[in-house]
């Protein structure tokens, strides 16, 4: 009898906890249909809401379950207009993204906007917004939009400033930070699709010069990162571009770092005419006619292909359109077809002063699209021809080749026309 009784009771056990059970499934079932109606009607507060009492009650959140509760909370955030109300959103979404992590359904692409909301708490937290935007920054890297990486430099100098301010000794590895973090974002910037606007590299050049007062006070830095063991030369150089640009637009071109930095130049490229003409401390040499120099000592054939090609380019820019013709025209190797396309660009300079007649005039750019063809540049080769003659221009007198004194060659201009 006994024995029977407590069968019958461990019966009532068993019915009372599936029936505990059904009504649990039955009520997070129901919770989970109005997260789904919420959500369509995008009530995010309410399927916010409803999805806190899923993870209480129910404890069955899954990924998609913590995405919606990221997002809502986000969409709410967005649409709050009350400051007091927005902050206590962020509080709950920070203390969400903690859980989620916990639970082990985190997503890291979330680490650059969570560095974001850590910044908006009444008290911000720049030390975990740091944390994590140096995270997603790494992660991330060329896909980083160009906004995270002002924010990221600007939590870096806060928290700079606060350790000077407080006499920590942190200050100091912050401030090295700024520096290094500058250049690194640079080059995560230069790899990206849509390069970062002048705005935002002065925003960023800001920071590194509220860091370093002082063209002085720099100089420790330049030295240390271009020192750095490494083997990439071809990065060094860059560095070194980059930060020549810095110092100009800090005033620090007469300092020590810029001399000492255009002294490294030139140890990496010697025969850099870039380099040779920033060196303002010494006697003023014309980049021309520092190239002369160079040609003259200089054996190594592709060094002096190069050579040549830069000539032609500086005599264009200067307006020495029949020097550049005949250089360029004289280049060789790698820079052959650079060199005709100088030599198009100058005959197309002087095609309306070239000639005695306007027919004459207008054949100079006959020629040009014939050098640009050369050169491997259509689209240049047909706008020079459009500014020649034109169809129909050309009787039987005119269909013998032209004689173009100013560049002492010969074309047959109607026969192409």
């Amino acid at each position: 009898m006994k024995f029977t009784f407590l069968i019958f009771i461990g019966t009532l056990i068993g019915w009372s906890n599936t029936s505990q059970a059904q009504t649990k499934q039955l009520n997070c079932d129901t919770l989970e249909a109005f997260v789904h109606k919420e959500l369509e009607q995008e009530n995010y507060k309410k399927a916010a809401t409803y999805l806190f009492q899923k993870e209480q009650y129910c404890d069955s959140m899954n990924r998609d379950d913590w995405d919606r509760l990221i997002g809502s909370l986000k969409n709410v955030i967005y649409e709050e207009s009350e400051e007091g109300i927005k902050v206590l959103y962020v509080d709950s979404l920070i203390k969400t993204y903690e859980r989620q992590e916990i639970n082990g359904f985190y997503n890291d692409q979330e680490d650059l906007q969570r560095a974001m909301y850590y910044m908006m708490q009444k008290i911000d937290n720049p030390v975990k917004a740091d944390f994590y935007f140096q995270r997603g920054i790494e992660k991330q890297r060329s896909s980083v939009n160009e906004g995270y990486f002002i924010s990221a430099a600007y939590v870096t100098y806060l928290l700079y400033l606060q350790s000077y301010i407080d006499h920590k000794e942190s200050s100091e590895t912050y401030k090295k930070r700024i520096f290094s973090d500058h250049f690194r974002y640079l080059d995560l910037l230069d790899s990206t699709t849509n390069k970062a606007t002048p705005q935002t590299i002065e925003v960023l050049n800001s920071y590194v010069k509220a860091a370093f007062p002082s063209c002085e006070e720099i100089f420790p830095e330049v030295q240390s990162f271009i020192e750095s063991p490494t083997t990439d030369t071809t990065l060094t150089i860059h560095r070194i571009k980059q930060m020549e640009e810095l110092l100009r637009e800090m005033t620090c071109r007469d300092s020590r770092a810029y001399i000492y930095l255009m002294n490294k130049w030139l140890e990496f490229e010697p025969n850099n005419i870039e380099a040779h003409s920033n060196r303002w401390w010494e006697k003023p040499i014309n980049a021309l006619e520092r190239i002369d120099q160079l040609l003259d000592t200089i054996t190594d054939p592709e060094v002096r292909a190069e050579l040549v090609y830069q000539k032609s380019v500086l005599q264009l820019k200067s307006g020495q359109y029949h020097a550049a013709y005949t250089t360029g025209l004289s280049c060789t190797g790698k820079y052959k077809k650079d060199g005709t396309y100088i030599a198009a660009k100058s005959v197309a300079a002087l095609a309306t002063s070239c000639g005695e007649s306007t027919f004459e005039r207008k054949c100079n750019f006959i020629y040009a699209a014939q050098l640009a063809e050369e050169a491997g540049q259509p689209s240049a080769a047909a706008s020079y021809r459009a500014s020649g003659p034109k169809q129909g221009s050309c009787d039987e007198s005119d269909k013998k080749p032209v004689q173009l004194n100013c560049w002492g060659v010969v074309v047959n201009v109607c026969e192409h026309l």
